[in-house]
């Protein structure tokens, strides 16, 4: 029998044998039980590097990496789990390799400075910005397993639907602006649910978001927003403000309808309401948020029915 063989015999046999002490710890006290698989657990984190060269896939001792969920120039998203508590979380952070630039690090530390200081159930915001043991900084996250994008890619949309995820948009964009920040991202893959079933509309990634009074150009990163849904003003170089935002939701709704099951014609709520979101001229959209909630009024629940 060769080395090898000889070893995993070994292993196998203890393995056995500790599995046994496991099981009759848990007949006399099941918190007995996890007591003692948490301990096993936390040697084998402590003995893996002598197992092997790569670092235990472990982030602050507390959150294992399931997944890439993103890799990218600028960012680096990971799906992780809380090994006691089981929850899901995401991470974003930066590459590895861009560590050490300090504009990435500024600009994911003012997402998280901003984001973090925000509490609203329409708003999905950073619960803790960790520090990682290269010294890059990463924000953790509540895990939010579906986003708009792929729920269009899913099939169409009830007019009733639409207004449904329609009002928390609006409803998490008046919490921002009241706050005098403007997202200036506004996209599908921003939108987030908690879970597949949800309509409650969770705004995202506040990469680009801006106090009242800063620039794009103050977080000194070249990153627009996405072309397909940013105000003309933003695309031609401009501070975004709360109409940009608007003309974003303007151009989701937009889409949307594209994929309802009835005519436009059937839901002129709706569709009036895209078509002054989406004005060229921002002084022809509702000035923010609150005011297009308000304008809306009763034709969104009457679109409801």
């Amino acid at each position: 029998m060769s080395d090898a063989a000889d070893d995993l015999a070994i292993v196998s046999a203890r393995f056995s044998a500790l599995w046994d002490a496991i099981i009759d710890a848990g007949a006399a006290s099941p918190e007995n039980r996890l007591l003692l698989v948490d301990r096993v657990r936390d040697a084998l984190d402590r003995g893996h590097s002598r197992l092997s060269p790569l670092a235990p896939e472990l982030i602050a001792n507390s959150f294992a990496v399931e997944d890439i969920v993103h890799a990218g120039d600028r960012t680096l998203v990971l799906r992780l789990r809380h090994r006691d508590l089981g929850t899901v979380h995401a991470l974003k952070t930066l590459p590895p390799e861009r560590r050490d630039d300090a504009v990435l690090r500024g600009w994911l530390l003012h997402e998280g400075r901003l984001a973090g200081a925000l509490d609203h159930p329409n708003i999905v915001t950073p619960r803790a910005v960790l520090r990682l043991s290269d010294g890059r900084p990463a924000l953790l996250s509540d895990w939010m397993p579906a986003t708009l994008s792929s729920r269009l890619t899913g099939g169409r949309f009830s007019a009733s639907e639409i207004a449904d995820l329609l009002h928390p948009l609006l409803t998490g964009l008046g919490y921002l602006h009241g706050k005098g920040i403007v997202h200036g991202d506004i996209s599908p893959a921003n939108l987030f649910f908690a879970d597949a079933a949800s309509a409650q509309v969770m705004i995202g990634d506040f990469g680009l978001a801006l106090r009242e009074g800063e620039r794009p150009g103050d977080l000194a990163v070249a990153r627009g927003a996405h072309p397909h849904f940013a105000a003309p003003e933003q695309l031609a170089g401009a501070r975004p403000d709360p109409r940009s935002d608007l003309y974003s939701c303007g151009r989701i709704l937009d889409l949307l309808m594209t994929r309802c099951g009835t005519a436009a014609a059937a839901i002129p709520e709706l569709t009036s309401l895209a078509s002054r979101l989406t004005q060229p001229d921002p002084a022809h959209r509702p000035a923010d948020a609150a005011a297009a909630l308000a304008w809306l009024g009763s034709s969104l629940q009457q679109a409801r029915r």
